[in-house]
């Protein structure tokens, strides 16, 4: 099927999730992990280890996962032309999430996400910039929440959607939003970030070689695009240019595409 079937998710705080885990590898390979703290000014690698200068420091590995965030240069990458978001405004509402889902509701103007946590409440509105402005996306956010939103009041995300054109280049792969960014609808890129770390593990057993890495990768990543415009092409309640625009760009994009006539079929 196109749609996953229904799975359990967890809410975390991501700021503490490596405090958690970094702290579990240390009880339970004390000889074997270390945390090492610092900026990472130079990545480079030769036919046999990674180089990563540290500090002013030379640190030496055998590979490297590189997961330093969204690209400074997106000359390496594809960028979907077939997605139809580019913002994001989220906004916090500092008292418990008394629901027990993740929301996913459709707006006028794209669709937004709200998290129940048990300290605060996440919701993060969605939208094009190119079609909606600043001004009429805050007070769309300020008409659902029935409060007076202004800019001082939320975060502002503006992104591209994109894929790296080669995940793994010699002993270095990309993973996170190095490697692939789509958007947040279904929360794929978690999912995706365990593939990639797999495809490495593989390559050290001898399992896979660097060409079957990245066309497995780039295989996964199209299905990704094609599910999420699969989400979209059907259209919402609404009638506005945002939807219009969204249901011609992703109903374009799964016509004569192969890899959907194989997942349809």
């Amino acid at each position: 099927s196109p749609i996953a079937p229904n799975e359990f998710a967890n809410h975390f705080n991501n700021l503490k999730l490596s405090e958690v885990i970094f702290k579990k590898c240390s009880e339970v390979h004390p000889d074997r992990f270390k945390e090492l703290k610092g900026n990472i000014d130079n990545i480079d690698q030769d036919f046999r280890s990674v180089k990563i200068k540290v500090d002013s420091k030379i640190l030496e590995y055998d590979y490297a996962v590189d997961c330093r965030g969204y690209p400074e240069d997106y000359s390496n990458y594809h960028i979907s032309k077939s997605l139809p978001l580019n913002s994001c405004f989220a906004y916090t509402i500092k008292k418990p999430g008394d629901w027990k889902h993740t929301y996913h509701k459709a707006h006028k103007n794209g669709w937004m996400f709200g998290i129940p946590l048990k300290t605060r409440q996440g919701w993060g509105y969605l939208f094009n910039d190119n079609i909606t402005t600043e001004e009429e996306s805050l007070m769309d956010l300020s008409n659902i929440l029935k409060t007076t939103i202004k800019k001082s009041d939320i975060k502002e995300f503006k992104f591209k959607p994109y894929r790296a054109k080669k995940f793994l280049e010699g002993r270095i792969i990309k993973n996170g939003n190095r490697g692939l960014f789509y958007e947040p609808i279904e929360a794929l890129s978690g999912v995706f970030y365990d593939i990639v770390n797999r495809a490495l593990w593989d390559l050290i057993m001898g399992g896979r070689d660097i060409n079957s890495v990245n066309e497995w990768l780039n295989d996964i990543s199209l299905r990704y695009e094609n599910f999420i415009c699969f989400a979209y092409h059907g259209g919402s309640v609404y009638k506005t240019k945002f939807w219009e625009k969204a249901v011609e760009y992703t109903s374009s994009h799964l016509k004569k595409n192969d890899i959907w006539n194989q997942t349809i079929m």
